[in-house]
């Protein structure tokens, strides 16, 4: 199903983030000895990068997909 092709009143989008999304990605968490990021310039830089691959203004739902104990939970909830 093409996303333009539902009417967006009627669906909600949702994705997440806080994980590595790629193998290079995560050759650099193993490097910083890492498992998670959720450093508000990260969130920013993959919900930009969902919003480009969705080809939408908006999300609707943007999850944080894991605890990162480096990251303080108020400052990723703003971003």
């Amino acid at each position: 199903i093409r996303l333009g092709a539902l009417p967006r009143d009627e669906i909600v989008i949702a994705t997440k983030t806080g994980l590595a999304t790629s193998y290079e990605e995560h050759q650099a968490f193993n490097r910083k000895s890492i498992r998670q990021d959720t450093s508000p310039q990260r969130v920013k830089r993959q919900a930009e990068k969902s919003l480009r691959a969705l080809g939408i203004e908006a999300i609707d739902l943007y999850q944080i997909h894991i605890y990162d104990p480096r990251a303080e939970p108020e400052e990723t909830a703003g971003t």
